[in-house]
């Protein structure tokens, strides 16, 4: 999806420790997780950064106010509540090309979709499929079908 959007900047929010950080070609990739499986600070890649805090601590003191991400992923939130939660905090972070992709925990409801008068508002949403089941995308109007690999 990144190659897809020409990505330059990438955000991870979620509980999910599955992997320690996504291997996305970006300039900019910020992880952002409650604890990590090895120690972040040993970690050193061009581009990366890994925070290991509660996502609404970072949203409220350490988001740069003026950085917008290409890519939002929201990995394995633990209810549809927290996925609402992390969108809405991530929006202040969104810009008129941004895309979400909502990877939904294991036991979680349904892929999110849009609602009317709430955090998703404005968006389209898109059941799309990955490696480890269905997500969902969220994207604003004026981008592309194609763009998505949608058809």
């Amino acid at each position: 999806m990144a190659g897809r959007l020409s990505a330059r900047s990438y955000l991870e929010v979620g509980s999910g420790v599955q992997g320690l950080y996504p291997n996305v070609d970006v300039f900019v990739r910020h992880v952002v997780r409650p604890a990590f499986a090895t120690d972040p600070r040993k970690v050193e890649a061009t581009g990366l950064q890994l925070f290991e805090m509660p996502p609404d601590e970072f949203f409220t003191s350490l988001a740069d106010p003026s950085q917008a991400y290409d890519l939002i992923v929201l990995d394995e939130p633990a209810s549809d509540e927290e996925a609402l939660h992390w969108l809405t905090a991530s929006r202040g972070h969104a810009g008129p090309a941004t895309v979400w992709l909502l990877k939904p925990g294991h036991g979680v409801g349904p892929p999110l979709t849009v609602t009317r008068g709430g955090p998703s508002e404005g968006l389209r949403s898109d059941e799309v499929m990955s490696d480890e089941g269905p997500c969902t995308l969220l994207s604003g109007p004026s981008l592309s079908r194609d763009l998505l690999g949608l058809s």
